[in-house]
């Protein structure tokens, strides 16, 4: 793979893809297309898409902010993340954490669709926990969707 202290991609009309980078901060956007990682690293990452979905596995990254107008988030962290927000307006929202789910701390929110946590509680509209040292700080809000979080 390749090490960056800063990766930027920015698209109006296509997606972005990203494999096997280690980079400080990235910071990938699209107006129509999805954002798509792969095995990438890195301490600060933000995603934003106004038309396409972003879809992430295998995610080391400490800090990870995601937003979509219109699609829906696909995100499978590794042991490293410790701060998620992620937003859809229009779209679900699926989290796959590694460890033990209870000691995460949660603040999901799904206007029109349900909130679950595998193993540790579900609502209509909102969940919220909070999460013991050392556990992933989740921030998730969708309008039009659901959100999930399980293990992986």
């Amino acid at each position: 793979g390749f090490f960056l202290d800063r990766l930027k991609a920015q698209t109006v009309s296509g997606g972005v893809k990203v494999s096997g980078v280690n980079a400080e901060q990235m910071n990938l956007s699209t107006v129509s297309g999805g954002v798509e990682l792969s095995q990438v690293r890195g301490k600060r990452l933000t995603c934003k898409t106004v038309s396409g979905g972003i879809r992430a596995e295998a995610l080391s990254a400490n800090q990870m902010e995601g937003e979509t107008v219109s699609g829906g988030v696909k995100v499978y962290l590794e042991d490293s993340a410790q701060e998620v927000s992620l937003e859809s307006v229009s779209g679900g929202i699926d989290v796959c954490l590694k460890g033990d789910l209870g000691r995460n701390g949660y603040d999901l929110k799904a206007t029109s669709g349900g909130v679950r946590v595998a193993g540790v509680g579900e609502s209509r509209h909102h969940f919220e926990s909070e999460g013991q040292s050392g556990g992933v700080c989740l921030k998730a809000t969708t309008i039009s969707g659901g959100v999930d979080v399980r293990s992986w």
